[in-house]
């Protein structure tokens, strides 16, 4: 199945420079996050309709190539059915991104 949902979380502080920190010497608490729900579903179907006006050319395209356009295809539909799943996480001393895909 095609990804229909992607989540983004993105973790971090809200100032390195706090003026607390730097009074204290201690590190600052304040933590600011940002948690995203996108619909990819609504993406596909904005999509669709120029994926089949454009598929006949893009077929005739690939065939004059000689390339196999079916497989090519397949191999895409491949490609997107995969990222189901998918996480990725990258962290830093300052913030942090969670991409997760439905």
């Amino acid at each position: 199945m095609i990804p229909m949902v992607i989540v983004v979380d993105i973790r971090g502080q809200s100032d390195p420079l706090d003026s607390d920190r730097l009074d204290s010497g201690r590190p600052s608490r304040s933590r600011r996050r940002l948690y995203l729900w996108l619909p990819l579903f609504l993406l596909w179907l904005l999509l669709l309709p120029f994926a089949l006006l454009l598929a006949p050319f893009l077929l005739a395209a690939l065939w004059i190539m000689g390339r196999k356009p079916i497989a090519i295809f397949a191999a895409t539909f491949d490609l997107l059915t995969a990222m189901t799943g998918t996480r990725v996480e990258v962290k830093s001393p300052d913030a942090s991104v969670f991409i997760r895909v439905f």
